[in-house]
């Protein structure tokens, strides 16, 4: 897990879960990074569901403001991955460009599981 767990460099894919950000944001405090990581967790899946329903309906405008909280939310946990497929997906959304938007979908979705999953390794399941 570690090599996923800090952010690369040189032009790679983003790690999945830069622990070391998020402690950062959280005063070094694991104990809350643990909490925000479940509290997270928890949460999460219904944010991709409501983003699978506002990419089927075709809303530029939901699947923006939605791709926006979820790249909010990967942001703050340390998501680096998620983060940047969110990105893509809301400056496509906001563009209208909703199809290229769609094609994001299952990209995001498994950036989505492996950050879940990181996340369970790291602080245990909620």
């Amino acid at each position: 897990m570690e090599n996923e767990s800090v952010a690369k460099s040189g032009g790679e894919e983003p790690a999945v879960l830069d622990v070391t950000g998020m402690l950062a944001r959280m005063g070094g405090k694991k104990e809350l990074a643990g909490r925000m990581a479940q509290i997270y967790q928890r949460l999460h899946p219904e944010q991709i569901r409501v983003l699978r329903r506002v990419v089927a309906e075709g809303d530029a405008e939901a699947l923006r403001l939605q791709a926006h909280t979820i790249k909010g939310g990967a942001g703050n946990v340390g998501g680096l991955a998620l983060h940047a497929m969110a990105v893509q997906m809301e400056e496509r959304a906001k563009a209208g460009r909703l199809e290229e938007a769609r094609g994001l979908m299952p990209a995001l979705e498994r950036e989505s599981a492996r950050l879940l999953e990181a996340l369970k390794t790291e602080f245990g399941a909620p």
